[in-house]
């Protein structure tokens, strides 16, 4: 089993999310500002929370992407990921949220950067399209997936949906 590997940056450090960060990252995902943009299920319970944590474990294991949480100062802030976009796996999913206290430093463009720049050459991910969506009117992450180097490719009643 391939342990996931720890990622540094200018600021931040990418930790490989256990069941450890559920109570850290609970009050990110749950926040009002931060769910108006995700498309994350809204939890029942932390018991509810924890079960999709172990859902973001497996993918791992299973060889098919993961998710880091984002470690800045000490403090978890959000968290960053990549996934299978259908059951076949041929393309995978970019996700990330920040906690709304970080917004606009430039931390997740940081994140999002280096998990791109690492997922086929140093993790178990095999090199496949990726692909990711944002709500049309999230111009923040619009303009992060831009930076990314992500393509415009459509757009639905509710994203807009982006390639690399």
């Amino acid at each position: 089993m391939i342990k996931q590997p720890d990622f540094v940056t200018k600021r931040l450090k990418l930790l490989p999310i256990s069941h450890r960060h559920a109570a850290s990252l609970w009050p990110i995902l749950s926040h009002p500002m931060v769910r108006q943009y995700n498309d994350i299920p809204e939890f029942v319970d932390k018991t509810e929370f924890r079960d999709y944590l172990q859902t973001d474990i497996e993918l791992w294991y299973q060889g098919h992407g993961g998710r880091w949480v984002i470690d800045f100062q000490g403090l978890i802030i959000g968290s960053c990921g990549l996934y299978p976009l259908n059951d076949e796996c041929s393309h995978l999913q970019l996700s990330f949220e920040l906690s709304p206290d970080y917004w606009r430093q430039g931390l997740m463009y940081e994140a999002c950067s280096r998990l791109l720049e690492v997922s086929f050459s140093e993790l178990n991910i095999p090199n496949r399209p990726i692909f990711a969506r944002c709500k049309a009117q999230n111009v923040q992450s619009i303009t992060l997936l831009e930076k990314l180097g992500f393509k415009y490719a459509t757009q639905t009643e509710q994203y807009h949906e982006y390639t690399k």
